[in-house]
């Protein structure tokens, strides 16, 4: 059966699974240390002897101060015993509960505070989803009124080139029936005479007008054929969309990389078009998001690359305080580190003044003129990231690096000149679109 600890407030029992608490037989051989006992645990002095050797205190009731280390010669092995000096304590096991009591309420207590944080975090968040659903609609709406404009005078332009077409050739082909009635008019009048003449049966009159007829029937030709005087529908009609979309590239760029806005620093003002960026005054109206940089004026590109070659530009013109180029998915937003390789970044800088490659460590670079723009290229596949001037192809700075993971573009400024990201033409194949 086993047996309890002696403890009232205590049901500690021997023998229960996984119990590896020991138990300590209350001395009754020493009167001395047991009267101390029997005080500890608050226990009638004047109880038999024969009833206190029964009854035992468990191992909570003790500090480890009580204890010391005995070798078993047996076993060779450490065994764990209580001291002579011992006295067991009531109060322990009561004050050990209320302490871990305590400690289990901070836990507790902690937890309701995160879990309370966490619903502040998604009432914000949910707001600022909202304002964000809206900033959108109303600049799709702006684009899409832009593009209808674009559209309705594309197509004005075209119905009246059109209208100028098909008036030209209406011109042409009446001014050609003109000079056919008019001819018509001559011959009737000239068979008209002549028949006069052949009636009148005047000799003389009849030579003389046998050589005017031949003169004219010499210099009479006959009725033109209209060639090209049909309006050319093919160059009205064919390729429409094409055309028209070859034409909307004025007003719709292409732009090789788009800015994310749910990883910009708060300190950061993106463009509209999410193709510019540049320092501004704090936004305090962003939430805090795990894909947010929150220690420096840090974004990210939108779109991630593990494969294939990528290339874009970025125009840096009066800003004297940029960071280009890449950086892995993995790289902390949390923390402040150097955009280097080891953690994750591929990029060149310009910093009070010095145009500097981010390497390890840094290396200063040799540009004779200040730069007006980079061409940052990627070739993932050889492990290559590059930059280059590019008026000229002149390489400012190469990375070699086994890529393993997927790659985002990467700036980062603290000056309130913007950088921007160049649009590229597009070509079209016979096969496919292909960017530049």
């Amino acid at each position: 059966m086993g047996f309890r600890c002696i403890v009232k407030s205590c049901d500690n029992k021997q023998g229960r699974p996984g119990n590896t608490m020991m138990f300590h037989r209350i001395p009754t051989k020493n009167a001395d240390r047991m009267k101390k006992w029997l005080l500890a645990l608050d226990i009638d002095l004047n109880t038999p002897k024969e009833i206190i050797k029964g009854h035992y205190v468990c191992s909570v009731h003790f500090t480890e101060d009580d204890y010391f280390q005995k070798m078993e010669l047996a076993t060779r092995t450490m065994k764990r015993v209580l001291k002579d000096t011992a006295i067991p304590s009531i109060s322990h096991t009561g004050q050990s509960a209320a302490d871990e009591m305590c400690a289990a309420m901070k836990i507790l207590q902690h937890k309701l505070e995160l879990f309370n944080k966490a619903r502040q975090s998604s009432a914000f968040t949910l707001e600022h989803i909202k304002n964000q659903a809206q900033r959108v609609e109303r600049q799709t709406k702006d684009e899409f009124l832009k593009l209808h404009q674009f559209l309705y005078e594309e197509e004005e332009r075209r119905l009246s080139g059109l209208k100028e077409e098909e008036e030209r050739r209406v011109a042409a082909v009446k001014n050609r029936d003109d000079d056919n009635r008019r001819r018509i008019s001559a011959l009737t009048d000239m068979i008209r005479t002549m028949e006069q003449t052949m009636n009148a049966e005047d000799l003389t009159l009849l030579q003389n007008f046998k050589a005017t007829i031949q003169g004219t029937l010499c210099t009479l030709q006959d009725p033109e054929c209209m060639s090209g005087s049909l309006l050319d529908e093919s160059k009205y009609l064919g390729n429409l969309k094409y055309k028209v979309w070859e034409s909307m590239q004025a007003v719709a760029p292409y732009s090789p990389i788009i800015l994310d806005p749910n990883t910009a620093h708060p300190c950061l003002t993106l463009s509209d078009d999410l193709t510019s960026l540049q320092y501004s005054t704090p936004n305090q109206g962003l939430p805090s998001n795990p894909e947010r940089f929150h220690i420096s004026a840090e974004v990210l590109g939108s779109t991630g690359f593990n494969s294939a070659s990528h290339s874009w530009e970025v125009e840096v013109g009066d800003n004297e305080d940029w960071i280009l180029g890449l950086a892995s998915e993995r790289v902390k937003r949390d923390q402040e580190v150097p955009a280097r390789p080891e953690n994750g970044f591929w990029t060149i800088c310009l910093r009070d003044g010095q145009y500097r490659a981010m390497a390890s460590p840094p290396m200063a670079l040799k540009v004779e003129d200040k730069l007006q723009s980079v061409l940052v290229q990627l070739n993932w596949d050889r492990g290559e990231v590059i930059f280059s001037k590019p008026s000229c192809q002149e390489i400012i700075y190469a990375f070699k690096q086994v890529f393993t993971e997927k790659l985002l573009p990467y700036f980062y400024t603290q000056s309130k000149h913007p950088l921007r990201i160049l649009s590229k033409p597009v070509l079209v194949s016979s096969f496919k679109i292909e960017k530049l």
